[in-house]
């Protein structure tokens, strides 16, 4: 992962309890990315971002942001750690794990085009029904 100083910054800045970046512009993809990363990290290093503001901003999905911030810790020891010891983390270092420490998420007008259809998720077999992370990340 190639953070930039802005996500790094996010993400190694234990005293940043609010943060607004709404009508900033548009996020692509991998920013969105780096985002969900950097909220997730902040967590992990003992942060406090709990209120996040992003009105307004084009191109952040719940779907994409929430799954960015399902972070292993080979990602984190690649970004904070030794890179080396990073390549040759395998198991348990690679699952998964979602963090974040936000209590509050306000995302109003920004596009959100989640690939989720309740009606194919309720003919589902019940034992095979699977939240979305956007679910559990709003729950």
């Amino acid at each position: 992962m190639n953070f930039d100083q802005f996500w790094l910054a996010i993400a190694q800045n234990t005293a940043l309890r609010y943060l607004d970046i709404s009508h900033s512009g548009a996020l692509s993809p991998s920013m969105t990315t780096y985002f969900g990363c950097a909220i997730a990290f902040n967590a992990r290093n003992n942060g406090c971002l709990e209120y996040l503001y992003c009105e307004g901003v084009k191109g952040m999905t719940m779907d994409h942001i929430s799954n960015a911030m399902c972070i292993t810790n080979a990602q984190y020891e690649n970004c904070f750690g030794d890179k080396l010891k990073a390549k040759e983390m395998e198991g348990e270092d690679l699952r998964k794990v979602f963090e974040n420490n936000l209590k509050v998420f306000q995302f109003n007008r920004t596009n959100q085009h989640r690939g989720f259809d309740i009606k194919v998720w309720e003919r589902s077999p019940e034992d095979k029904r699977k939240d979305p992370k956007f679910v559990k990340f709003l729950s």
